[in-house]
């Protein structure tokens, strides 16, 4: 089957909106058109992408020549025009009211299985299904079955907070570091950390005017974290639950993305191997997790990819631990697309790739002057080293994503 792909990552803002039209703020929504050709590594050739960039053909160029297809690049007004008889399922980065009703349009080509689906209308405790408390609970339910000589630990459950009086009563018996959360919000845009006595007051304003707007917090502690996790499943159309594979990323201060690692490079290597942990925690840890989401009857809500981010970090004793389950995400991630951008990769490359903003036209330079002084090198049919764009690098554009990868 086909599949129609539509980047909103700003998919978390649109639940908490909650109405069927909800738009971005405008630096949101350019990012969302620079980088929507980043989907496509998730697809096939056979699908299709909303996107209207890569006017010239030269971003897929560039990839069809290193043996990688990606998905016709089309808009919902030349979609309808020239589609025929396509049959389709789509598939957002993520659900809300708002990108069933924006993808409703297109409802004539969607296929009959589609309708199936749990994603395919909305229901009024989505909301609180893609908030927050969901990864909460489920985090209470993991510590629950995590034995008390395990290497994973869930040493705090996060708390649920409804009013800022109770916030400040809670305060006053702990102190920082710990970091609110609102219930729904993307990527690194709904946090904030609390790392010293100074900070309690200065978050007073962001506190009470969050709290207005979705009228609860989450407060977390801040732990020793030594590296960033993700655990990648995929819910299918049955019910069943499948482990995908484990990435390691880089968050910022407020859990913003800042890289992906592909395979193992060295240094990560060398720092992993000093964690001491047994082995195969790997498989141990996405066992528990897997079994936890299956019992948890998530899929009766949800199907496609969904992240688990976690962490490495050292306890109070200093011993090393892994937090399997901070947060889970019922959308694509990066993790996800990760996953994807290793597949088409040879098994000896490694590497990592990032996303950052540009001024006008300094994207574009910066591609051409890589892509010249670091040439992509084929093994086995398959890139093994080089500098990618992951994004077309026209004028206009304002994000840029790329990897560097070698061996």
């Amino acid at each position: 089957m086909r599949s129609f792909f539509l980047f909103n990552p700003t998919s978390e803002m649109a639940v908490a909106n909650d109405t069927v039209s909800y738009t971005p703020p405008s630096f949101l929504r350019k990012f969302e058109e620079d980088v929507a050709p980043l989907m496509g590594f998730a697809g096939r050739d056979s699908d299709f992408l909303i996107s209207e960039k890569d006017k010239d053909g030269s971003f897929r160029n560039f990839w069809k020549r290193n043996n990688v297809v990606l998905p016709e690049y089309v808009s919902f007004q030349n979609f309808t025009a020239s589609s025929g008889n396509v049959v389709f399922n789509p598939v957002p980065w993520g659900w809300n009211k708002s990108v069933i009703r924006e993808l409703s349009s297109l409802k004539e080509y969607f296929s009959p299985s589609f309708g199936k689906l749990p994603v395919a209308v909305w229901k009024e405790h989505y909301k609180d299904f893609y908030s927050r408390e969901t990864s909460v609970r489920f985090a209470n339910e993991v510590k629950r079955r995590i034995s008390d000589d395990s290497f994973m630990s869930v040493p705090y459950v996060p708390r649920i907070f409804d009013s800022v009086s109770d916030i400040e009563m809670w305060e006053s018996k702990n102190s920082p570091p710990y970091v609110f959360k609102t219930p729904w919000s993307s990527s690194g845009r709904g946090l904030y950390p609390v790392t010293d006595a100074g900070f309690v007051k200065r978050s007073r304003i962001w506190l009470k005017s969050r709290m207005k707007q979705q009228g609860k917090i989450i407060i977390e502690p801040w732990l020793n974290k030594l590296q960033d996790i993700s655990f990648q499943f995929y819910f299918q159309p049955n019910g069943c639950v499948k482990f995908l594979g484990l990435n390691y990323f880089e968050a910022g201060s407020v859990g913003e993305f800042k890289k992906e690692f592909i395979g193992m490079p060295e240094e990560l290597k060398k720092k992993q191997e000093s964690f001491g942990l047994p082995e195969g925690w790997e498989t141990d840890a996405a066992g528990l997790l897997k079994q936890v989401l299956f019992d948890s009857r998530f899929g009766e809500n949800y199907c496609g990819p969904a992240g688990i981010d976690g962490i490495i970090f050292s306890d109070d004793n200093g011993k090393v631990r892994v937090h399997p389950c901070i947060e889970i995400n019922f959308r694509f991630n990066m993790g996800y697309v990760n996953l994807k951008l290793k597949d088409i990769l040879h098994p000896e490359s490694k590497g990592e790739w990032t996303i950052k903003q540009f001024k006008p036209g300094l994207w574009r330079s910066f591609v051409t002057d890589n892509i010249s002084n670091h040439p992509v090198v084929m093994k086995d049919g398959k890139i093994l080293k080089g500098f990618l764009p992951l994004v077309p690098w026209g004028r206009e554009q304002l994000y840029g994503a790329w990897a560097e990868v070698g061996v």
